[in-house]
């Protein structure tokens, strides 16, 4: 008979045997999904559960090997980014894999992480398999500013494969109030979702010296996927329109997706050449920000975006756009400032301005720093690892507030 679960103060439950699903689950990925799982799946080892993760996983990438409490499985997929130009994979044999896997690790529940990742169809298939109870974790707040066709694609996909997936799953944790108003939205009842908030590290990300952030020609900085929905493209567009008015900046990509060679001619043809620079994927993004003046974020969608909490931890002053998700976290005026989705002309307006103004730079990025400082993947875990254990013994949620 397995041991008893022991309930610890910091919310931790000893024992728990959680096998969960998160595709690219590998340090070297850039996209926010993995990166949360990364992280509380860390600190739920150090409560003392066991972990065991099915990943779907691109050729090249690797996952983590340095997390004691953490197996994972891999299962290769084909990467067809390059054939549709858009972050697309397919892994055949990953519901082989989940079965196996569960037959092997005998889980007490499971937990998949996000709504549009194929293994967490595979979850739900596994939880009708098994009967275990199913924890879900979404990060989207909206898809209403995705450009068609994008925009019914994914809203058919919510209404098919996410409404199997919802469904399947006894407990839904939503990364922002803008998530669970979303979810709401698709049918899942309020009761059964839960706010758990992603975290910030704010170890590794603080602010750099104020004599460092003194620079003659500011650096914007872009962090994240470079796919349509973050809006790389959106900041190109207004970097050539400062471009075209003689205001100096220099630019940072930092990141990696299906549209970086076509960014990357286009900074070229509009002479950005020397101005913008792609990094590709980074091992340690708070080096980067601590010498950032102004961090972009124009996307379409979010949650509650890691790369602006990380920039406003840095002390960063944050330009995103106006959708929800992005102002769960930035008031505009006052710890950060917003433009219209996928406004170019904006956009480069308010760099323009930022550009011309250090002090408002300066103020904006430490209203922003206190603003992060309210956030802890510390509580993160606390609070993911009190809905695990609820969903496995069909309690109501009762998570202490901020």
């Amino acid at each position: 008979m397995r041991a008893a679960i022991e309930r610890r103060p910091e919310g931790g439950i000893r024992g728990l045997r959680i096998l969960a699903f998160c595709d690219y689950f590998s340090p070297s990925s850039c996209g926010g999904s993995e990166r949360v799982a990364l992280e509380v799946y860390r600190r739920l080892a150090g409560f003392g559960a066991e972990i065991e993760v099915v990943t779907a996983m691109s050729p090249g990438m690797a996952p983590p090997d340095d997390v004691p409490g953490i197996r994972v499985n891999v299962v290769p997929s084909l990467d067809l980014t390059r054939l549709l130009r858009a972050q697309v994979a397919l892994a055949p044999k990953l519901f082989g894999a989940a079965a196996a896997a569960a037959r092997r690790f005998q889980p007490d529940l499971l937990h998949a992480n996000t709504l549009y990742f194929q293994s967490s169809l595979a979850a739900a298939r596994q939880q009708r398999a098994s009967g275990l109870p199913l924890v879900t974790t979404v990060q989207i707040g909206t898809v209403r500013h995705l450009p068609q066709p994008v925009r019914s694609l994914t809203r058919s996909y919510e209404k098919t494969i996410g409404r199997v997936i919802l469904g399947r799953s006894t407990r839904v944790i939503a990364v922002s109030e803008s998530v669970r108003a979303h979810l709401i939205s698709l049918g899942v009842p309020a009761a059964k979702i839960d706010v758990v908030f992603n975290g910030v590290d704010l170890d590794r990300f603080s602010p750099g010296s104020a004599v460092a952030k003194v620079h003659a020609v500011p650096t914007i900085i872009f962090v994240g996927r470079l796919t349509p929905n973050k809006g790389p493209q959106v900041l190109l567009d207004a970097l050539e329109r400062l471009h075209g008015h003689r205001v100096a900046f220099r630019a940072e990509y930092v990141g990696d997706g299906p549209l970086r060679s076509q960014l990357e001619r286009r900074a070229r043809a509009s002479g950005l050449a020397e101005s913008v620079s792609f990094r590709g994927q980074v091992d340690d993004i708070a080096p980067r920000l601590k010498e950032a003046d102004v961090l972009v974020r124009p996307s379409f969608t979010e949650g509650l975006p890691l790369a602006v909490l990380e920039a406003m931890a840095s002390g960063v002053c944050v330009v995103a756009s106006d959708i929800p998700g992005n102002r769960d976290l930035i008031r505009d005026q006052e710890n950060g400032l917003t433009v219209g989705v996928g406004n170019a002309a904006a956009l480069a307006q308010t760099l323009r301005r930022l550009i011309l103004d250090p002090s408002l730079r300066a103020r904006l990025g430490a209203a922003g720093h206190k603003t992060a400082r309210q956030y802890s993947w510390d509580r993160s875990a606390a609070d993911t690892i009190q809905v695990l254990a609820a969903a496995r013994s069909h309690e109501q949620v009762v998570l202490s507030p901020s």
